[in-house]
C-alpha cells in the first residue's frame, strides 16, 4: 500500500512553502508569472483546487486543503504504479505528482519505465519535467533533481546493489507537461538536488598517467636517450659509493 511518509510530507511542504502569508498568519491566493506566462491561482502549500483570486485561508484551512490535495495524489500514484516500490520512491513520485499533476505523471516516461522495471530510466526521465511555458525553470530543475535523488536513495535495510545511485542529465526534451501549483519552490531543500561529482582527484591521476605514457613513448622512440639515462644513473651510483668510502 502506497502512503506518504512524514519525511515525504516535510519534503513537499519545503518545496511548496506557505504562500502568500499575511501579517495575521493567514494566507491569500496568488499567481506567479514564470517565463512570461501566468500560473493558475494558488494558495497555501501550493493548493489549486477551488482557489480563486479572492481566496484567503487561515493556517488551519491551508493545512486541511494541503492534506486533501495530497490524498488525491497519493491515491493516484497508487493506481498508476504497478510494481512494488519503497518509501523513498513513493515520496518522490507523490511530490512530483503534486507539482505537475497526476494526469501528466500517469502518462509520462517516468511511470512507463518504472513499471517496466527500469528505475534508473525512471529517475532520469524525471529531470525532463523542468519547464514552464516551454522553457526550463531553475526552481523546477532543482526540484526534479531533488526528487530523482530521493527516488534513488535506498531505504534502511535495502541492499545498495539493488538500487541505481546516479542520475544522468537527459538531453533537452519537450515533455508537453503543464506544471501547476507552486511551481518554483524556494527553500533550502534545493540543496538535496544532485551535485556534480568532485573529479579533481581523478584529473590528477589522469595527468600523472598521461605524463608517464608520454615519457614511455619518447624513450621507446629514442634508444640512445635510454642509454644516456642509464649511463647517468650508473655514474651517480658510482659517485655515491665513492663518497661512502
Amino acid at each position: 500500500m502506497i502512503e506518504l511518509s512524514d519525511a515525504g510530507l516535510k519534503f513537499i511542504e519545503g518545496w511548496e512553502g506557505y504562500e502568500k502569508k499575511l501579517p495575521d498568519g493567514r494566507c491569500r491566493s496568488y499567481r506567479d508569472k514564470i517565463n512570461g506566462k501566468l500560473d493558475i491561482w494558488t494558495c497555501g502549500y501550493g493548493c489549486t483546487e477551488g482557489v480563486t483570486g479572492d481566496t484567503v485561508w487561515t493556517q488551519e484551512e491551508a493545512d486541511a486543503a494541503f492534506r486533501r490535495e495530497l490524498r488525491k495524489h497519493i491515491d493516484a500514484v497508487a493506481r498508476m504504479v504497478t510494481v512494488e516500490i519503497n518509501q523513498n520512491e513513493a515520496d518522490a513520485l507523490i511530490s512530483m505528482s503534486y507539482n505537475i499533476g497526476s494526469g501528466g505523471l500517469s502518462k509520462s516516461t517516468v511511470i512507463r519505465k518504472l513499471n517496466a522495471g527500469d528505475r534508473q530510466g525512471a529517475a532520469t526521465a524525471m529531470l525532463a519535467w523542468n519547464k514552464f511555458g516551454g522553457k526550463p525553470v531553475k526552481g523546477l530543475t532543482a526540484r526534479r533533481h531533488a526528487e530523482a535523488a530521493l527516488f534513488l536513495t535506498p531505504v534502511e535495510g535495502e541492499p545498495d546493489d539493488q538500487m541505481p545511485q546516479t542520475v544522468t542529465q537527459p538531453p533537452a526534451v519537450s515533455t508537453g507537461a503543464t506544471v501547476t501549483a507552486a511551481t518554483v519552490g524556494t527553500t533550502s531543500i534545493a540543496a538535496l538536488a544532485s551535485a556534480p561529482p568532485d573529479i579533481s582527484a581523478i584529473s590528477s591521476w589522469q595527468s600523472a598517467v598521461e605524463t608517464l605514457m608520454n615519457a614511455a613513448t619518447f624513450f621507446a622512440s629514442k634508444p640512445m636517450a635510454i642509454a644516456g639515462v642509464l649511463v647517468c644513473i650508473g655514474g651517480l651510483y658510482l659517485w655515491h659509493k665513492a663518497q661512502e668510502t
